[in-house]
């Protein structure tokens, strides 16, 4: 059995190695090595049915597991007990790390870094967290995610950078749409130019497919993820702005996120979406605080325990009516 056995595993077998015994109820990340200890004979459970505790004929079977599970168990034991240590999982991984970071050249990183990039140097893999880099002996230096800006920039946006300026409309007519990633963002890229407004959109479909005026914005909010929209809403703030999502509990979170940077946001629910409500499908509105601007017709949607999707009206032809209405007007909290 013990060669299906790892890392959290072998520190169970560690602690009981040393300590001979474990009190208190059968950990649950655990659980499925503590059975097999019993089976193989290794442990029993005491009187009390409360901890488990260590065969001493079976600690040679214990050490030779621990070779298998546990590389250097013995040296990395020592080092945690001369800092009156216990080999927990936090204390284990702990120690990994500083001798992670032991071997890691850290003397000639440049000034920005993906964060998995740097969760990779300074922590045992990419994934973990690195929201402290100067803790983790990167000081100065700037973790990004290396997201990008989507957009379709009204007609005579320029980009902005170090002094230089480039007209996009060449760009747009050839790509469709622009795109910044988050270092250029990061070493003062921006758009400046005329825009009678500008739209943040939740779904990709709906980004690239619906029909605007030249005149407009539009910017893809990719769900949650609206740090780059937020950027793009600070280079119009005086132009009126809306936000168009799925008419869903997490489209009218993500609205309400996006008020919370720009408070005077309209919310873009034109009236003949509600001609689609045959196509509504089931979801739970529990816990989801409608905003005051709210239609009629949406609140009995949400009273009904159904959701629309954006892309059902994307090429709806009365887009065209609803622009000319809101051309040249701030939003009114809706559209």
């Amino acid at each position: 059995m013990s060669a299906g056995w790892g890392e959290s595993e072998g520190l169970l077998l560690l602690e009981l190695l040393e300590a001979g015994e474990i009190r208190g109820p059968r950990r649950r990340s655990q659980a499925k090595v503590w059975d097999e200890l019993v089976e193989l004979g290794w442990a029993d459970v005491p009187r009390r049915r409360r901890g488990l505790r260590l065969r001493e004929e079976a600690r040679p079977k214990v050490e030779r597991a621990l070779d298998h599970c546990l590389p250097r168990w013995r040296e990395r034991s020592e080092r945690l007990a001369s800092t009156e240590q216990a080999p927990t999982p936090r204390s284990w991984a702990r120690l990994l790390e500083e001798e992670h970071q032991a071997a890691v050249d850290l003397s000639d990183l440049p000034s920005g870094l993906n964060r998995h990039t740097a969760a990779a140097l300074v922590r045992r893999h990419s994934k973990l967290d690195v929201s402290e880099p100067s803790k983790l002996g990167l000081p100065g230096v700037t973790l990004t995610s290396d997201a990008c800006l989507r957009l379709r920039p009204a007609l005579g946006t320029r980009l902005v950078m170090n002094g230089e300026h480039l007209e996009l409309d060449p760009l747009v007519r050839l790509a469709g749409e622009v795109v910044l990633p988050e270092r250029a963002l990061l070493s003062g890229a921006r758009l400046v130019g005329p825009c009678s407004g500008v739209v943040t959109i939740e779904n990709l479909g709906a980004f690239v497919d619906l029909r605007a005026p030249p005149e407009l914005t539009l910017v893809h909010t990719p769900g949650w993820d609206t740090a780059m929209a937020r950027v793009a809403l600070d280079w119009w703030p005086n132009a009126p702005a809306w936000h168009f999502g799925d008419l869903d509990p997490n489209g009218v979170r993500i609205l309400a996120h996006l008020r919370q940077a720009r408070p005077d946001l309209g919310w873009l629910v034109p009236d003949f979406w509600q001609e689609a409500t045959e196509r509504a499908r089931e979801t739970s509105w529990e816990a989801v605080e409608l905003p005051s601007d709210s239609p009629r017709w949406v609140r009995e949607l949400v009273a009904a325990g159904r959701w629309l999707e954006q892309e059902v009206v994307v090429c709806d032809p009365r887009w065209e009516r609803l622009w000319s209405i809101l051309s040249g007007s701030r939003p009114s909290r809706r559209g």
